[in-house]
């Protein structure tokens, strides 16, 4: 069984099979999330501050079109950035696993996929 956590103030661990209100993660994904931001640099004047649904990879539902518009804006934005260069100092530090995804530094970082077995 997985568990989850809830992101609204308080966790707390559920069934995956409860229905709940608010956004969860799976444990494996929370943990990625904290590992992501312990050791993160402050950024001061960073651009993207309070307008991450920009920078983020393409949502569930979401056209070509619409992604493509929401990713130029963060690239104008990050093109602009005081903390372009500590940020993607900061990107390419971490191995490709621990990146986040979604425009970083003004270039798109992808969700690694998963390498087939080869025989």
């Amino acid at each position: 069984m997985v568990s989850y956590q809830r992101i609204s103030g308080c966790v707390e661990s559920v069934s995956p099979d409860t229905p709940r209100k608010g956004f969860l993660v799976s444990a494996e994904t929370w943990g990625g999330l904290v590992g992501a931001l312990i050791g993160a640099p402050a950024l001061p004047g960073a651009r993207c501050r309070g307008r991450s649904h920009l920078f983020d990879e393409a949502n569930p539902g979401e056209t070509p079109e619409v992604v493509q518009a929401r990713h130029k804006q963060a690239i104008g934005l990050c093109s602009r950035c005081p903390a372009a260069a500590p940020c993607l100092a900061y990107v390419e530090s971490q191995p490709a696993r621990r990146r986040p995804t979604g425009i970083v530094a003004g270039r798109l970082y992808r969700t690694p996929t998963a390498r087939t077995a080869q025989p």
